[in-house]
């Protein structure tokens, strides 16, 4: 009799498992009456609705394109936040050249080194998050960058700032690999064209903020504060990680995939690209185009990509099939 209870209402259509006594026990004396022998606690079988699921879902799609835009973003500001530090100029005693009095083509390599090891070690990152998991990988680099930026702030000669740079490029570059791995294993494949053109577009407004936000301390500070103003992404970007993702390594290392994944193209990638730069940065400025310290590096480039096309051999490639939408 009388109104059932809210729970009763919403609860009663669920499938449930009663634990308790049953309403047949009775007291020793048979009169005493006990409304512990009535109580039951009930558990739901079913799982959570599919509203329920959807909601996760959205949440967490959300929380990763979050640390996408975030790290994309740092990435794009930290190749071009020193821009305006480089030209030598009469008027000016803040450019890095008159900071640690070297030359102006020395103080070039403090963009070069981060352009090359973040284009380079996009492919290790991305290998290694296909046998150590995605989760641990991201945060690494996000760690890497971090400690990249502190050598750079506190930097006092530039031998110290191209190091902090090289630092800061491979967690830079594996921070934006594994953007574009999360987005895949995360947004369905009808998103994935979407969410690329918000990366891009991320990446853009960081191109644009980074030589403007490093003209202004130029300006007005001093170059370092340009590092400084980077923490801030490395914060956002280890605050939101752990929320995103699971950080969680695998249990049992893949030893099969680790030998099969192209870590000597990866390898060979990163030479081709190093030798180049140096032929491409000596010539015309060091050393003219014509002389041996210039056409060697430049040579060997040509007989690189010469023996990979004529020495072929079996690899998994550097990332899974699913990666790639297949």
């Amino acid at each position: 009799m009388g109104r059932p209870s809210i729970a009763e209402e919403i609860y009663d259509n669920e499938s449930k498992i009663n634990f308790g006594v049953p309403g047949s026990v009775r007291s020793l004396d048979d009169v005493t009456h006990n409304p512990a022998l009535e109580s039951s606690i009930q558990l739901f079988e079913s799982d959570p609705s599919t509203k329920e699921q959807q909601r996760r879902i959205e949440v967490r799609e959300w929380l990763v394109f979050i640390c996408i835009v975030i790290l994309a973003m740092m990435d794009s500001f930290n190749a071009t936040v020193l821009i305006p530090a480089l030209p030598l100029t009469r008027y000016s005693i803040q450019d890095l050249a008159n900071t640690f009095a070297e030359p102006l083509a020395s103080t070039f390599w403090v963009n070069t080194v981060y352009l090359l090891f973040g284009a380079s070690s996009q492919l290790y990152f991305a290998m290694m998050s296909e046998v150590f998991n995605h989760g641990p990988v991201w945060i690494i680099a996000v760690v890497l960058a971090t400690i990249g930026t502190g050598i750079c702030s506190g930097s006092m000669s530039l031998a110290e700032l191209i190091v902090g740079r090289i630092i800061q490029g491979i967690g830079g570059g594996g921070a934006m690999s594994l953007c574009y791995v999360m987005m895949t294993g995360t947004a369905s494949k009808a998103m994935h064209s979407r969410y690329s053109c918000y990366i891009l577009l991320t990446r853009m407004c960081g191109g644009i903020l980074g030589p403007v936000i490093g003209g202004l301390f130029l300006d007005n500070a001093d170059w370092r504060w340009a590092f400084h103003f980077n923490f801030l992404f490395c914060a956002l970007g280890l605050l939101a990680i752990p929320f995103a993702v699971d950080l969680r390594a695998l249990k049992y290392i893949p030893m099969h995939k680790l030998r099969t994944l192209d870590w000597t193209g990866a390898t060979m990638a990163f030479l081709g690209l190093a030798i180049i730069l140096v032929g491409l940065s000596c010539g015309g400025s060091s050393y003219h185009w014509g002389d041996w310290q210039t056409m060697i590096p430049i040579a060997l480039v040509w007989e690189e990509i010469i023996s990979v096309e004529d020495d072929g051999y079996d690899s998994s490639g550097v990332l899974s099939a699913w990666v790639c939408g297949q």
